[in-house]
């Protein structure tokens, strides 16, 4: 039986690197993520792959990953084999409580209801004190006001704006919120799960 060091070294020596070039969102998403050596990081989306690549062959983390396309969860298998992925539904992430360190969330549908359940499921797998780098689009208002405009004539859902997507998470139990814009169109919030322990150390509640 491999371990998971063996399988991390496998994959670097047998699976020669492509060097993969990462979009501006995804440069972002990893920039501002906090990630130790062996933390367990959940990438929902998964996007073309190259970000869970990235991870797992230069942060030398556990990576996992999620998306409701099976044919891209088969693809990134191919990228990616030490890496635990798997298919599920739209919003809804298969694993245990607390389970990870960090999450990167690239939304798929930004309307408020399908947004709130996901971001519960990702508060639900986060351990307390965990992070979550969210990548957001960042239209000038304008540009924003049209395409709402479009999507309301199309009987779409209006999509969650910044400020809206800052109150949803602290209703949800995330604090220590910040905006980083990444090029013109888009750019990473960053949120942590609130720590309970934390809090009470430093409020000298705990000897």
């Amino acid at each position: 039986m491999i371990s998971k060091a063996g399988s991390r070294t496998y994959e670097r020596t047998q699976c020669p690197p492509r060097h993969p070039r990462l979009s501006p969102m995804e440069r972002c998403l990893l920039k501002w993520a906090v990630i130790d050596r062996d933390d367990r990081v959940l990438d929902v989306g998964l996007g073309n792959g190259l970000m869970a690549e990235y991870l797992l062959r230069n942060m030398e983390c556990e990576v996992c990953g999620v998306a409701d396309d099976m044919e891209l969860v088969r693809s990134t298998r191919g990228l990616v084999r030490s890496a635990d992925l798997v298919y599920a539904a739209a919003g809804d992430i298969p694993w245990r409580d607390q389970a990870f360190h960090t999450v990167l969330l690239r939304p798929s549908r930004m309307d408020g209801s399908a947004m709130e359940n996901q971001l519960r499921e990702v508060h639900r797998v986060l351990k307390e004190g965990g992070q979550l780098v969210m990548g957001m689009r960042n239209l000038p208002a304008p540009l924003q006001a049209a395409m709402d405009a479009m999507r309301e004539a199309e009987e779409e859902t209006e999509s969650v704006s910044r400020r809206q997507m800052k109150a949803m998470l602290s209703g949800l139990g995330f604090e220590q919120m910040s905006w980083h814009p990444c090029g013109i169109f888009s750019g990473a919030l960053v949120a942590w799960k609130r720590n309970p322990l934390a809090e009470r150390f430093q409020k000298g509640e705990c000897e």
